[in-house]
């Protein structure tokens, strides 16, 4: 037999000005995909926009514990600088180990500020085993974003696509902030939703930012994607009102 296991769909990451990420943000789903009786993986593809620009990946058998890349003669463990594109990954796919039976897929979005690279979705193929789907859970974390000098950030919204699932498919989202330490981002306050550190947004309409996020330079989101298996809710942009 043979099969594929999807991975949840996300896009682009939009920072100042209009300008598009230059530091390769990544996606990674929260856990790795188990595949039972799995005997070899066959293929890796993606389907992705990327304008110029390109999409890197790491691979790993223990939900992220280690991350691999193939260094040209192996996988290897990879530093968050060693990836690979998808097509190195699709000829050098055979070789991975399967002992583990579970698959997990880390990806970089790499863009020179001009480029939209959007990423829509991610095929592992295999033969044995039984599966296959999209993840049920994975997550995107943002660049960090300088605005410019302490600021007050009022409003969060963002578009969305989702599917009717069974449970419910959702996307919800986190924001945080930091003071500027020399052109960089200083120590960073905990994840905040509506209500307070370690919750979410929910509402993509649009809701208002606590105001413990304000007079800091630096503002970065993480946006949480929630699946049935079967489909997969889809972000296609996020808004973030401020004040400097």
């Amino acid at each position: 037999g043979s099969g594929n296991d999807g991975w949840l769909a996300t896009v682009g990451v939009v920072t100042s000005g209009g300008a598009y990420a230059t530091d390769r943000p990544s996606i990674s789903p929260l856990g790795g995909q188990a595949i039972e009786n799995l005997i070899a993986y066959t293929g890796f593809t993606e389907i992705a926009t990327k304008n110029g620009g390109e999409i890197y990946y790491q691979l790993s058998g223990d939900d992220g514990t280690t991350w691999l890349y193939w260094d040209g003669a192996g996988w290897t463990s990879a530093g968050l600088g060693n990836y690979n594109p998808a097509t190195t990954v699709n000829d050098n796919i055979v070789s991975l180990a399967t002992t583990t039976g579970s698959i997990m897929v880390r990806a970089f979005l790499g863009s020179d500020g001009t480029q939209q690279v959007q990423l829509d979705e991610v095929a592992v193929e295999y033969s044995g085993g039984s599966g296959g789907g999209y993840a049920t859970a994975g997550y995107l974390v943002s660049s960090a974003f300088n605005l410019g000098g302490p600021a007050a950030v009022n409003l969060i919204k963002w578009t969305q696509t989702v599917p009717s699932c069974s449970p419910s498919c959702e996307i919800k989202l986190q924001l945080r902030t930091a003071p500027d330490a020399a052109g960089v981002p200083g120590s960073w306050t905990d994840w905040y939703g509506s209500s307070g550190s370690s919750t979410y947004f929910t509402d993509p309409a649009g809701a208002i930012v606590p105001v413990a996020l304000n007079n800091n330079q630096w503002l970065q989101y993480r946006a949480e994607f929630i699946g049935d298996g079967a489909d997969t809710p889809v972000l296609e942009d996020v808004t973030i009102n401020y004040l400097p």
